[in-house]
């Protein structure tokens, strides 16, 4: 398992998947100290999980989407980030009951996510044809929801539905 710690750091990453940090900015954010932070930043460098860009004081840390082991210990993350979610308010149980109607009721589902900042949910489909209207959720293609990705959806989503494809997918960009 991963220790708090470490859950902490990465899950600044979780947040902001595409962006890179200073050693202070996820010390500050994680509210571990700076040494602490230093050292799970070195495993982390040690397993290739994170790249390093710069030099000296002026380091920026990203995630390595070229790692599988990262893509793996992310989607793990995400998996307990659902059922966090959903332990917090189980008034939101219903949506992995949406999740499954709208996987058998439509072609092409890739992922379900949930939108925290909109609240509504999202159905990320593969083409174009298989995009309907509706009143309840959004329902885009694929190419649709990788332009539209933006910070917000990104730190306030849920994947309700295939994490897998959701860490693929970003580690395409």
């Amino acid at each position: 398992m991963i220790s708090k710690g470490r859950k902490k750091v990465l899950g600044v990453f979780m947040e902001s998947p595409l962006d890179g940090f200073h050693l202070r900015e996820i010390s500050r954010r994680t509210g571990i100290a700076v040494n602490n932070t230093h050292r799970y930043l070195s495993q982390f460098i040690e397993k290739d999980f994170l790249l390093v860009k710069g030099k000296g004081n002026r380091k920026i840390f990203q995630l390595n989407f070229e790692n599988d082991f990262l893509l793996k210990t992310m989607e793990y993350l995400e998996v307990e980030r659902r059922e966090k979610f959903f332990k917090k308010r189980p008034e939101m149980g219903k949506l992995r009951d949406v999740a499954r109607e709208v996987r058998g009721l439509m072609k092409g589902v890739v992922m379900v996510l949930f939108d925290g900042k909109e609240g509504d949910v999202l159905v990320v489909v593969n083409g174009r044809e298989h995009v309907v209207k509706s009143r309840v959720m959004r329902v885009m293609d694929l190419n649709t929801f990788r332009k539209s990705l933006d910070e917000n959806l990104l730190k306030d989503r849920v994947v309700i539905y295939n994490e897998f494809r959701f860490w693929r997918m970003l580690s395409e960009f």
